[in-house]
């Protein structure tokens, strides 16, 4: 009879484990949802401009999950440079997304 409770608290502490797993890293059960902080269109960088992933996601390769790129990537193409009171954009500001 012993033998039972030590199998069913083992099992309850396994399945606690298990949800407590699933609750903080909900990307190793593929249910993870980011909350995009701009409206970013995947189509057009990755489908019409042909970025490949690693442009903005370099831990693509090596991690589970792909992430939010830092502000600073996200930049380095819509970058817009005062020179002579003259605003040069490369592609469209961020502030206007």
């Amino acid at each position: 009879m012993r033998l039972g409770w030590k199998f069913f608290w083992l099992l309850l502490v396994g399945l606690a484990l298990v949800q407590s797993v699933v609750t903080l890293f909900p990307s190793l059960v593929g249910r993870a949802s980011v909350t995009q902080p701009i409206a970013f269109n995947h189509q057009k960088h990755a489908g019409q401009l042909a970025l490949p992933c690693t442009t903005c996601h370099q831990s693509v390769e090596t991690q589970s999950f792909a992430g939010l790129p830092q502000t600073e990537i996200c930049m380095t193409c819509h970058a817009a440079y005062v020179v002579a009171g003259v605003v040069w954009s490369f592609g469209r500001s961020v502030n206007e997304l």
